[in-house]
């Protein structure tokens, strides 16, 4: 399945989107481990007019909140991945 939002750093690293952390603002889910998520898009001229919504416990976020200054608060710090490349950057170095 193609991601709808990736994480893309201005040093062209590029990582999947954290939905499930995302949503729940950071924790993990308290219904449970591994909640099936859905993403509703509400339409309109907006190009991040969609909401994501854990179906386990309930809680909602929209995907504005991923976008500019919110975003760099709102997720977490570039993990340094290069997945179109089949490498990772890590603390020790690059890994195929």
């Amino acid at each position: 399945m193609a991601a709808r939002f990736t994480l893309v750093c201005t040093a062209g690293h590029l990582d999947e989107f954290p939905y499930t952390t995302y949503v729940h603002r950071g924790q993990a889910c308290g219904k449970m481990p591994r909640p099936k998520l859905r993403m509703k898009d509400h339409g309109g001229n907006q190009a991040a007019n969609v909401t994501i919504e854990c179906v386990a416990c309930g809680v909602k976020r929209n995907i504005r909140e991923a976008m500019g200054e919110r975003g760099r608060r709102n997720l977490p710090s570039c993990r340094g991945r290069h997945p179109h490349l089949g490498t990772v950057l890590t603390p020790v170095g690059l890994l195929p």
